[in-house]
This record gives structure tokens, sequence and C-alpha cells, in this order.
């Protein structure tokens, strides 16, 4: 390799490593027939607390609450049914993850299926985190609630006024 080509190599796998070791979100690829993680960029530390190698190799439903696998795994049968019809697109998934920690987290994936240069089928996504939306979303549930009991209450003290102003003379 001539030293021109060889500095645009190291300059581009020096980007590369800028771009993945700073990116929010997680990019990854997994084997779609055995559920195996093949690849994921090192910003999966900041969502999951596990480092790339912590991730590559491992079932994932070792990473997903089993609710979420379940859903995981009913989505990917019915793109992957679409992609090998030829109607190939991107799925959206909410899903519980597990921390290294222990608690869990949740993620939206954007998901879709290709096939590589040996020609297996993998899923390329991206993962972000939701926590915020999530607990914003419980927060809103909560006050819809309160505000129904509120209402309901509102509406029993009406009625005890009125039956209590027919009482008066």
């Amino acid at each position: 390799m001539t030293n021109s080509l060889r500095n645009r190599v190291e300059e581009l796998e020096e980007r590369y490593k800028l771009i993945a070791d700073n990116l929010v979100d997680a990019i990854w690829v997994l084997d779609a027939d055995t559920m195996v993680m093949e690849f994921i960029t090192p910003s999966v530390e900041k969502l999951s607390g596990f480092v790339p190698q912590e991730y590559v190799g491992v079932d994932m439903r070792l990473r997903m609450s089993p609710a979420s696998f379940d859903s995981f795994r009913h989505t990917l049968v019915e793109e992957r049914r679409l992609f090998e019809g030829g109607n190939g697109r991107k799925a959206t998934m909410e899903l519980e993850l597990t921390h290294k920690e222990g608690h869990t987290y949740w993620v939206e994936i954007v998901a879709r299926f290709f096939r590589d240069d040996n020609g297996q089928l993998k899923v390329v996504g991206v993962s972000k985190d939701i926590g915020n939306r999530k607990r914003a979303e419980r927060e809103r549930e909560a006050l819809i609630k309160d505000l129904g009991r509120a209402l309901a209450e509102k509406e029993a003290l009406l009625k005890e006024n009125k039956i209590l102003r027919g009482l008066l003379p």
C-alpha cells in the first residue's frame, strides 16, 4: 500500500472513530437468524453500561425484558416476511432493555433488514434513549387520572349541592 493511500485509510479510520465514540445513539448489526449482536458502536456504554465487547456475540434476549424481546422477535418475523417478499422497510419499536447495573431503560429502535456480502440476512439499527419521553408519558397519564378523579368529585359535589338546595326553604 502506498503511503498516500495508507494515510487516507488512517484518516478515514480516525474520522470513523471520532464519530463512533461521540454518538449519542447506538448503531448496531444483528444476525437475523441467531439474534446475536455482531457489531455495536461504543456509544452503547452510555445507554446500557455495557461496553461493545459485552454486547457483541450476546443473544439479545439477555439484554431485553421478556415482554420487549417477544415484541422485538414478533416485529422481526413480520418485517423479515416483508423483506423477503421484496417490501423491505424500516421498523420502529419501543423496547425496555436491561442496564448493566440491573435496572431497565427504554430505547426507540429503528431497524431494517439487509443482506451482507455473503448473502446472510442481517438487521441494522439505531437505538435511541427515550427515558425522558417515557417519564413524561407516565406523568401525563398520572395527571389525566388525577383530573378524572377531580372531575368526578366535582360532579358528586354538584349533585350534593343540588340536593341540599332542594331541602332549603
